[in-house]
């Protein structure tokens, strides 16, 4: 008799719990159980480990997105707060260059008068 028979004769209950961690690579349980009950039970307790790891898994993931997004949305409202700056730094500077050429129009205006 070869092992591999022995080994499904003593354990007649066997589950595998197979979970795909990325494209080239996952992990496998095999839960070998002479009673049907335990078998389960295994394979329950199993898949609740892998559903908690998997849970705390993705609440870090997007922990560290959540600080990412409000990363960006920082930078994004520093560089909006410099854009108005800018504008408001260019519409003085447009209002003082009207006002320039109105004090050199109303000169020249007295030089061709005179």
């Amino acid at each position: 008799m070869s092992e591999q028979t022995s080994l499904a004769e003593r354990f007649p209950y066997q589950c595998r719990v197979i979970r795909r961690v990325t494209d080239e690579e996952s992990v496998e349980f095999a839960i070998f159980r002479a009673e049907r009950d335990g078998a389960l039970d295994d394979m329950a307790r199993v898949l609740a480990d892998l559903r908690a790891h998997r849970t705390e898994h993705n609440k870090l993931v997007v922990e560290t997105m959540e600080k990412q997004v409000l990363t960006i949305e920082r930078r994004i409202e520093d560089r909006g707060e410099r854009c108005r700056a800018l504008e408001a730094e260019i519409d003085q500077k447009q209002r003082d260059l009207d006002e320039l050429e109105a004090q050199l129009k109303k000169k020249r205006a007295r030089l061709n008068v005179a």
